[in-house]
């Protein structure tokens, strides 16, 4: 056993491969045994002290497409599913400090001192899949040694609707909100207030944008998303989204602009996409406000690739951080979480760029994106 190995959480030491598969005999003929076990719809599997698997259900290999245990034998959960994580440190899953935000990896630790834990976990893989599951995790004893059987349940559906039931009963509702009241306003009016006239038609382009938001998310998660590219100008582009966020129903006081540093240019992408993008990390730096605070878009050329910001004052604790680009994951509070994910969704598999983000207390938080500005693709 390698007990050198270096780790941000989790121990990240192991028992080499013959000794895991004794530990499967052990428990294969102990537990799995049953054939009702390997019957359940539901994923179960069983690590060792190490987090090591040793034996898993049908449901679990029909899950990864796979004939026999031994093709995961000894891996640990997140490197079985191909968490973007796993292979970050050389001690593996649960080694690195994303982990620690792992429910996953919690669960099982709990699991381990004794504990019978449920945890939600969201893990992003390297073949772009994003993963809402449900970790149940039960102590197991087994010949003196022990043991943690896991039941794993795809929350997926259920996440995507809790999350769309509460963008179309707060955001959806605040922006028709927004449309009645202006609505009203010109009926009481004659003639009509023209500024009430161009809030309305704000309001009503930020509604379909809502709208679509949602459907462009399934349609990239499925796979069915077509990239439609066409000559872009950057700084009419972030003038766009300017307009459509300055009349955004809201308690808070703040003001968006485009920074004066920003340069004009043209360049060849998506434009819905790029739109979508900017406008997320605009709704995501307004909501980001306590109260007030100015929100500033910036677009300009580094090193030959395009690059657009959005500024706002806030600062994201290092909690949040390790997991801001997770699927379902808000700092807005529970059911919300796809704009930063879409954001990378669309930015990097789809426009082959890269978004990030950057933040401290000083200067506050900066999200961007980075795209290739000639038009050969990369």
């Amino acid at each position: 056993m390698n007990r050198a190995m270096r780790t941000k959480y989790a121990p990240a030491e192991r028992i080499p491969l013959t000794m895991v598969k004794r530990q499967a005999d052990a428990v294969g003929t102990q537990v799995f045994k049953n054939p009702v076990l390997q019957a359940l719809p539901a994923i179960l599997m069983v690590v060792n002290q190490h987090r090591q698997i040793v034996y898993v259900n049908s449901a679990l290999k029909d899950f990864l497409h796979i004939n026999s245990l031994s093709e995961i034998m000894g891996l640990r959960p997140g490197e079985m599913l191909g968490c973007i994580h796993s292979h970050e440190s050389a001690g593996g899953c649960g080694t690195t400090e994303f982990c620690s935000q792992c429910g996953a990896v919690n669960s099982i630790l709990s699991a381990l001192a004794g504990k019978e834990d449920v945890q939600e976990c969201r893990i992003n893989t390297h073949n772009n899949q994003a993963l809402d599951l449900r970790v149940h995790s039960t102590p197991l004893a087994i010949g003196g040694e022990t043991f943690t059987i896991i039941m794993v349940v795809d929350i997926q559906d259920e996440k995507r609707r809790r999350v769309l039931e509460k963008v179309f009963f707060h955001d959806i509702l605040n922006t028709a909100t927004g449309i009645k009241g202006f609505a009203d306003l010109l009926v009481e009016n004659e003639p009509p207030d023209p500024r009430a006239l161009q809030i309305l038609s704000q309001l009503s382009d930020r509604l379909i944008e809502e709208i679509l938001g949602q459907r462009d998310i399934l349609m990239a998660e499925r796979g069915t998303m077509v990239v439609r590219k066409e000559i872009l100008n950057a700084l009419p582009m972030l003038e766009d989204v300017v307009n459509l966020y300055r009349t955004l129903p809201t308690l808070k006081s703040f003001t968006v602009e485009v920074d004066k540093r920003s340069v004009d240019f043209s360049f060849i992408s998506d434009g819905a996409l790029m739109r979508r993008i900017i406008g997320n990390m605009t709704k995501n730096a307004i909501e980001a406000l306590n109260d007030e605070g100015t929100i500033t878009l910036y677009t300009g050329i580094r090193f030959g690739y395009a690059v657009f910001s959005v500024h706002n004052p806030g600062f994201i604790p290092r909690t949040n951080q390790l997991q801001i680009f997770n699927r379902s994951f808000s700092t807005k509070g529970n059911d919300r979480g796809l704009g930063t994910y879409s954001m990378k969704l669309f930015g990097e598999t789809y426009l082959r760029g890269r978004v990030g983000f950057y933040t401290n207390q000083a200067h506050g938080t900066v999200f961007y994106v980075i795209i290739p500005i000639n038009k050969k693709e990369r």
